[in-house]
């Protein structure tokens, strides 16, 4: 008896083997991105006052009767090329961060946004 019940569950599990499902697919509508653009921003405007050993002390003055503090915050001339560097850099970043974007938007949404 154990051996006929033995070859029963053999007999299943062989069976069972040979057994294929079929997937189901359902085809799903991409959701909208539902992404806006972000609104632009508004810089305050920043006068750069170019200061050597010339002209500090007429700067300072004039700065004085203008009644503005006077604070210098100095940069090397590298400095300076760094600084205008870093901000190219990160212009670049941002136009290809906004290709991305579109990219999504264009992909999700079904149009294309040449922005």
């Amino acid at each position: 008896m154990l051996k006929r019940m033995l070859g029963c569950i053999a007999v299943v599990i062989a069976a069972s083997g040979c057994f294929v499902a079929h997937p189901v697919v359902d085809v799903v509508e991409k959701a909208p991105l539902n992404l806006s653009d972000p609104p632009p921003i508004s810089l305050s405007p920043v006068n750069f006052i170019v200061v050597h050993q010339g002209n500090v002390e007429a700067v300072m003055t004039e700065m004085i009767q203008a009644q503005e503090e006077p604070v210098l915050f100095c940069l090397s001339g590298t400095g300076y090329k760094n600084l205008s560097v870093n901000i190219s850099l990160i212009k670049g970043h941002l136009v290809a961060q906004k290709k991305v974007t579109n990219k999504y938007r264009s992909y999700y949404e079904g149009r294309q946004n040449g922005n």
